[in-house]
This record gives structure tokens, C-alpha cells and sequence, in this order.
């Protein structure tokens, strides 16, 4: 049986963003590993090191020489969604509005229990359990990947802990 990586990584802050959004894909082992040496290869053909959308898209850093070279621009993400697309499985993506989690947080103190990036990272673990139950993949055989230095995701962690003692205890 296939063993599934998927792995998140986070967008926006809720101090001063619009919305906290978490995204990842799932995928084999094998197919991580040829997505890392197409990437690599796209990068390096390219001369940048890695992908920052807000860098490249307004032509900061790496990408401060691309300014105003939309044919450029656009050949370059058009063969980074083709990697993505030949690559991956499935996408899952998932925000929360910071209006309204503000909203609700004045009425029911949400963010002692739950934090945006915890509710964003949560909803996308539930989006590939409903993907995988459709698919007829066993749970046991995903793995999942949380990027490092997101804001919050210790609060993820412990969400996710809790949720699952609170699931063995109605299941037992």
C-alpha cells in the first residue's frame, strides 16, 4: 500500500493580515522526490533559490531583475503549476477571515482554545481525511508535515492533540 506525505505551509498573519490561510498538497514518497528535482531544476534554470510569492510577486530580492518582464514571469509559474500539477495528488487549502474570527472571538474568547492558524490547519487536516475516505486510503498510511516557523502552529499541535484524545475517547 502507497505511503502519502502531505505538507502545509501558512500564509499571513493574525495580527496583520486579512486572513491566516494554510495550504498543502499530498503526494507518494516517490512522487516528493521527483517534485523536489523538478523544482530544483525550474529554480535553477531560472538563477533564483527558492519561491517567496511575496517576493515574486513584486519583484523583490531574487526577483527584483524580472520587474516589468511579464513573458519571463509568467513562463516561470506556468512551469512551477506544471510541476505541481504532474506531481501532486490532491491540493487542500483552507482560511480564516480574521473580520469575523475577530467577531466571534469578542463573543466566545475562540483564541484561548483554537488560534486562526490552528481553525486554518484543522479544516485542511479534515479536507484530506474526506479525501482519503473517498479514495479508500487507509489513514494510518499519511503522513503529515506542518512548515517550520509558522506563527502559531505550537497551538496547531496541541489542537490536533486534543481532538484526537477527544476522537479515542468516543470511539473506545
Amino acid at each position: 500500500m502507497a505511503m502519502f506525505n502531505v505538507f502545509f505551509d501558512a500564509s499571513g498573519a493574525p495580527d496583520d493580515c486579512e486572513a491566516v490561510v494554510v495550504a498543502g498538497f499530498v503526494a507518494t514518497a516517490e512522487q516528493w522526490i521527483e517534485f523536489q528535482r523538478n523544482w530544483e531544476d525550474a529554480l535553477r534554470a531560472y538563477g533564483v533559490s527558492e519561491l517567496h510569492m511575496r517576493h515574486y510577486a513584486h519583484s523583490l530580492k531574487e526577483y527584483a531583475s524580472w520587474k516589468g518582464d511579464q513573458h519571463k514571469r509568467r513562463r516561470f509559474l506556468e512551469r512551477l503549476i506544471n510541476i505541481i500539477k504532474t506531481r501532486v495528488r490532491h491540493s487542500f487549502v483552507n482560511s480564516v477571515m480574521m473580520d469575523g474570527y475577530r467577531q466571534v472571538d469578542q463573543r466566545y474568547v475562540l483564541n484561548e482554545t483554537n488560534k486562526p492558524y490552528a481553525l486554518a490547519g484543522i479544516a485542511c487536516l479534515n479536507k484530506v481525511n474526506k479525501w482519503a475516505a473517498q479514495w479508500g486510503i487507509d489513514q494510518k498510511t499519511i503522513a503529515y508535515m506542518f512548515e517550520d516557523g509558522d506563527k502559531d502552529k505550537s497551538d496547531l499541535t496541541r489542537s490536533v492533540e486534543r481532538n484526537l484524545v477527544l476522537l479515542r475517547s468516543t470511539e473506545g
